[in-house]
């Protein structure tokens, strides 16, 4: 297992795994405490639910979400197929608010997503399995939604929008999102109600 830090966001990691393969199949170790233990600089991690997304259809689109104000930190996985990854830096006082990065993730790379960040997917496989744990429980109250095609962003999923919006499974929640400029003002009437 080795970790890296992303280019764009310094506390983003980039977990790349080793795959064991033989006629059986494959094993790998997707997650070990202590490598992170080791590697990771920032405030320690504590991984307190893990989701599995079954997605049987390829481009099914999941997202922006993010929890506010309980955010929550995420390590994510591929456990089947291929997944584009999109996250959405939404930190007070960053140097990188609003900015985007996408990540391409399969069996052999995984993803750690800090508190902080709105995440979403685009599976580029049928049938694919996406696993994530999770640094705080889920909390229906404290979900928000960023349109995945928001204008501002601009963000490149990886294939063309007009593919995503004629062929694209989306949800209608994810559909009706909101948009850039309406998150930042949720995010600054929360922080005006705590003053």
């Amino acid at each position: 297992m080795k970790i890296e830090k992303c280019k764009v966001f310094c506390d983003v990691l980039i977990i790349k795994k080793k795959i064991f393969k033989d006629e059986r199949g494959f094993f790998t170790e997707n997650f070990r405490q202590d490598e992170f233990d080791r590697n990771f600089f920032f405030t320690p991690m504590n991984f307190v639910q893990d989701n599995v997304s079954y997605n049987p259809e390829i481009y099914t689109l999941r997202g922006l979400h993010f929890q506010y104000p309980r955010w929550q930190g995420k390590y994510v996985t591929v456990v089947n197929g291929e997944v584009n990854v999109v996250i959405v830096d939404l930190r007070e006082g960053s140097d990188t608010f609003g900015v985007w990065n996408r990540y391409e993730l399969d069996i052999e790379k995984s993803l750690y997503v800090p508190e902080g960040f709105a995440h979403g997917f685009l599976t580029m496989t049928p049938n694919t399995y996406y696993f994530y744990k999770n640094t705080r429980y889920y909390c229906q109250k404290d979900c928000n939604i960023l349109y995945w095609n928001d204008s501002d962003l601009n963000i490149n999923w990886g294939i063309g929008n007009g593919i995503l919006d004629n062929c694209a499974t989306i949800s209608n929640a994810d559909q009706q999102g909101n948009s850039f400029e309406g998150i930042k003002e949720v995010l600054c009437q929360e922080q005006r109600s705590h003053l």
